[in-house]
């Protein structure tokens, strides 16, 4: 992952302007916004999400308690290096203190296994979207993190598995299947 941009930022996060918290699948980095000082780039690359290919996810963004921003999330759908318009997760701006959320499901052409997702905040809300992810600017932040991407089995298997005795000799099986490979009647 060497080769990504890295936004410059005049006076970045030494204002105040900073993510506070990106929760996506099993990632959750809550709290952290208040120790950056100055940088305006935070790579917490070494924090991973499992996402799967075709299931609909959930980003919450937390913002700093000061200062209105715009963010915008993108993934390196076809590890190139490069964060493109057509690898948009979400945008939104967030007042002071607020707490926003946006649904997505990965873009068509996204490739299997590890690549980065970055986050990025610029000071104030309501700019027009998706954000530049490389320009250089005044107030705000970059968090990088690392996605890890799974392409779904063709067959699921059952969930809530579920045994019911009816008699001495006799029982009820239950489960939640996907599809129907699994029901039988």
């Amino acid at each position: 992952f060497s080769q990504y941009c890295i936004p410059a930022y005049t006076t970045g996060t030494a204002e105040g302007d900073f993510i506070d918290g990106v929760t996506v699948s099993d990632l959750s980095n809550v709290g952290s916004g208040g120790a950056i000082t100055d940088v305006g780039y935070s790579d917490f690359t070494a924090l991973t999400a499992n996402i799967t290919l075709g299931a609909t996810y959930t980003m919450t963004l937390n913002n700093n308690p000061s200062f209105s921003q715009t963010y915008t999330a993108w993934i390196d759908g076809n590890h190139d290096e490069v964060f493109t318009t057509d690898e948009v997760l979400g945008s939104l701006s967030l007042v002071a203190g607020a707490t926003g959320s946006f649904d997505f499901v990965l873009p068509p052409g996204t490739m299997e296994g590890s690549t980065r997702m970055r986050v990025r905040c610029i000071y104030p809300a309501f700019l027009a979207t998706p954000l530049d992810p490389c320009l250089s600017t005044s107030y705000g932040e970059a968090e990088d993190y690392t996605f890890s991407v799974i392409v779904p089995p063709t067959c699921m298997p059952p969930t809530g598995l579920s045994a019911t005795p009816t008699s001495l000799t006799s029982v009820t099986l239950g489960w939640t299947s996907t599809g129907s490979l699994f029901d039988f009647f």
